[in-house]
C-alpha cells in the first residue's frame, strides 16, 4: 500500500488548504496542506482538541503497525497549530486532499484499504464492502465495546451499505465521500459524515440490525474492527495456487489504480483490454475452484475464503472498468 500512494503523489495534487473540519460547536479544526509539500497542520483555537485528533491518529498509525513521531502543539497570536505529517498513518500522509482524475475510487474502498484489507485505491462496490466486513478479517464492535481509531463506520439502511468511513475519535474521522472524481479523501468530523448521510443521533452506534423502531426506519451505524489481510494469511497460508492468483490480480489492480488516479488516455485502450481479458481469466479460474471446495468435504474454510475474496475482488474491478 506505500508504494501504491508513493506512485500516486507524483500524478496528484495533495492540496487542501482552508478546508474545515469540524470538531464541535466551539470550535474547528482548520486541516492546511500546501501546494508543494508532504506537510499536514491542523490548527485551531487551542492545543486541546488539536491534540485529542493528535492521539487519535498515532493510536490509529500504531494499530497499522506503522511508525509515528509526536509533535508539538505550538500557539502564536490566538492561533495554535500542530504537524500532524509524522503522526497520522501512510495513507493520510498520501491522500489528504487527493482527488482522483477518474470516477470510481470510493468510501468503501477506502475503508478497507484504510486497514490494508485491500492494496490499491479503486472501486469497491457494495457487495465486496459486505463481504470483507462479514469475513473473518473484521468483527462488530459489541453494544458495550469501546470503539478504537481505526475501525470501519459502516452506514447502512435496511441492511444495503450505504457509506463506510473510519472512526478516530468522539468528532473526527478519515473519509471519502463519494466516488466522483472531484471527491477527496479527506480528514473531517465524525458529525459532518453522519450529516451527509443524514444519520440522526439516536442512529449513530447500531449493533446487527436496529432493534429501535426509529432505526429501523432510518439510516444507522455499525463499528467493525478489522485486521489486515496479511495478518489474516499469517495465521492461514495460501497453497501456490490461490498465492499466485492474488499476485496476479494485485498487478492487475496497481494497473487499474494508475489509471483511475492518472487519468485515461486513447493509447490507454490497449491496456484497458488486456486487463479485461486478465480479469476474465482469474474470475473463470476462481469460479471453478469455488464448485470444487464446495463439492470437497476436505476442503479447508479458509481456501474457499480465498477463492470467494477473488472473486469479489474482480466483480469490483469489473465495475471500476466500466467508469473509467
Amino acid at each position: 500500500m506505500i508504494r501504491a500512494y508513493t506512485l500516486l503523489t507524483l500524478y496528484t495534487i495533495l492540496f487542501v488548504t482552508g478546508s474545515i473540519a469540524q470538531i464541535s460547536n466551539k470550535q474547528n479544526i482548520q486541516i492546511e496542506r500546501s501546494k508543494n509539500s508532504s506537510q499536514i497542520v491542523i490548527k485551531a483555537l487551542s492545543c486541546d482538541r488539536l491534540i485529542d485528533a493528535a492521539w487519535a491518529l498515532r493510536a490509529w498509525t500504531k494499530r497499522l503497525g506503522e511508525h509515528s513521531s509526536w509533535g508539538e502543539c505550538k500557539c502564536v497570536d490566538g492561533m495554535c497549530s500542530l504537524d500532524i505529517t509524522n503522526i497520522a498513518p501512510n495513507i493520510i500522509r498520501e491522500m489528504q486532499g487527493v482527488c482522483p482524475k477518474e470516477r470510481g475510487p470510493n468510501c468503501w474502498n477506502s475503508s478497507l484499504v484504510s486497514n490494508k484489507i485491500l492494496p490499491w485505491a479503486r472501486y469497491s462496490n457494495p457487495d465486496e464492502m459486505s463481504f470483507w466486513l462479514d469475513s473473518p478479517l473484521c468483527k462488530e464492535r459489541e453494544p458495550n465495546e469501546e470503539t478504537k481509531p481505526g475501525d470501519i463506520i459502516a452506514i447502512r439502511a435496511n441492511g444495503r451499505e450505504v457509506h463506510g468511513f473510519i472512526n478516530l475519535n468522539k468528532d473526527f474521522s478519515f473519509s471519502k465521500n463519494g466516488s466522483y472524481e472531484g471527491n477527496p479523501y479527506s480528514l473531517q468530523s465524525l458529525d459532518n459524515v453522519f450529516r451527509i448521510y443524514k444519520v440522526s443521533k439516536d442512529c449513530q452506534r447500531v449493533y446487527k440490525e436496529p432493534t429501535s423502531l426509529a432505526c429501523s426506519k432510518k439510516r444507522y451505524a455499525n463499528y467493525f474492527s478489522c485486521q489486515s489481510f496479511e495478518d489474516y494469511i499469517k495465521k492461514e497460508p495460501m497453497n501456490r495456487e490461490s498465492q499466485n492468483s492474488f499476485d496476479e490480480l494485485d498487478s492487475l489492480e496497481c494497473e487499474i489504480n494508475s489509471l483511475a488516479f492518472n487519468g485515461v488516455t486513447i493509447e490507454d485502450d490497449i491496456i484497458k483490454k488486456t486487463i479485461y481479458d486478465s480479469l476474465l481469466a482469474v474470475k473463470r479460474l476462481s469460479e471453478t475452484n469455488i464448485q470444487l471446495i464446495k463439492k470437497d468435504d476436505q476442503a479447508s474454510v479458509s481456501e474457499e475464503f480465498f477463492w470467494e475474496s477473488i472473486l469479489v475482488r474482480v466483480n469490483s474491478l469489473y465495475d471500476q472498468m466500466g467508469l473509467l
